[in-house]
């Protein structure tokens, strides 16, 4: 029964989560050490992984949960002091555990989670202030090194007004192109603060939990580091594109309304209300997609240096650099 029925380590993970650890813990260490003393003791031996793994925990609870001031901490603290003097081995000899920690830390990034999911479903939609007209007036008459001199936020190489050029043949490309630019940086700018706050911490939370659970027996350090950057850029991506898709189409439109109503071009002015419908329709269709780009490519580079930062992800390499630099391969018995 108790080799092939009984996870003892299950069954502490559970006692834990249902907060009846003393009950759990007295028949855990009672069967640890009725087998240690029976015709078991190959089993039960603390040159046995499995044991090792439980050795492990009960030192972790011992060190950071038993708080002596307690009656039922005091109950467990003198069952594991039990278990570990049978199996003769110094408690600093045992590497202690982060099993129980881990989960006494998951409820609050959960409710951290939760909270941050809580405040996007509740938050307002991104509010856009109208172009001024002084705005919309300034650059109208760009020159080519203008172009050039656009800001770094965008780039003009990427603009596309191949079919807008074929419908409206009367309007300098350069004209077009700079509706274009300012269109979608205004667009890009307005909205790409809300979208980094919502994208990153969600990305980042969930990178962290992903990649610490499946890669917890992973004992090259720089595996670790590289499926959290490319997790965590993967995930950021999809959820940028979800979050700015829709409404970046939508301002990048307004914007275009706004820049060529109030034109200063006369190329531009000469043209009907049906006629700015249609420029504005197909500029949008043609160039919607590149916004879309340059806010995944900064979301993606922001999240790239959150993970760097993460605390528990540099501790999980920092502890495989060490037993590698020590010739010891790293085993998480925890896990």
């Amino acid at each position: 029964l108790l080799l092939t029925e009984l996870d003892l380590k299950q069954l502490l993970i559970e006692a834990e989560t249902k907060r009846c650890m003393v009950s759990a813990m007295i028949v855990v260490c009672k069967i640890l050490r009725v087998g240690e003393a029976s015709d078991f003791r190959g089993v039960f031996n603390r040159y046995n992984p499995w044991m090792q793994g439980l050795y492990s925990l009960l030192v972790e609870y011992k060190k950071n949960f038993c708080q002596l001031s307690k009656e039922s901490d005091k109950i467990i603290y003198n069952e594991i002091q039990l278990v570990l003097k049978n199996t003769q081995l110094n408690e600093n000899q045992i590497r202690e555990s982060t099993l129980f920690r881990d989960l006494s830390n998951k409820e609050t990034r959960n409710n951290e989670l939760n909270h941050i999911l809580r405040k996007i479903a509740n938050s307002p939609y991104i509010v856009v202030p109208e172009i001024s007209e002084e705005d919309a007036q300034e650059g109208e008459d760009c020159k080519e090194e203008d172009l050039q001199n656009m800001p770094d936020d965008f780039n003009s190489e990427r603009v596309n007004i191949d079919e807008t050029s074929e419908k409206f043949p009367n309007i300098d490309p350069k004209i077009l192109k700079s509706l274009v630019i300012r269109g979608i940086n205004y667009a890009m700018k307005e909205i790409i603060d809300a979208v980094i706050r919502r994208v990153i911490p969600i990305a980042s939370i969930t990178t962290r939990s992903l990649v610490l659970k499946d890669f917890a027996l992973e004992t090259d350090p720089s595996k670790l580091k590289s499926a959290a950057e490319i997790t965590s850029k993967s995930l950021a991506g999809m959820l940028a594109l979800i979050t700015c898709k829709d409404i970046l189409k939508y301002q990048f439109m307004k914007s275009l309304k706004d820049l060529v109503y109030s034109s200063q071009s006369q190329q531009v002015r000469s043209l009907d209300d049906q006629g700015k419908k249609e420029l504005i329709e197909l500029l949008s269709k043609e160039n919607s997609e590149i916004g879309c780009k340059q806010i995944i490519d900064e979301v993606k580079k922001q999240a790239l240096s959150n993970i760097e930062k993460d605390d528990s992800i540099n501790q999980e390499i920092a502890n495989r650099q060490k037993y590698q630099h020590d010739g010891i391969e790293f085993r998480d018995l925890s896990v």
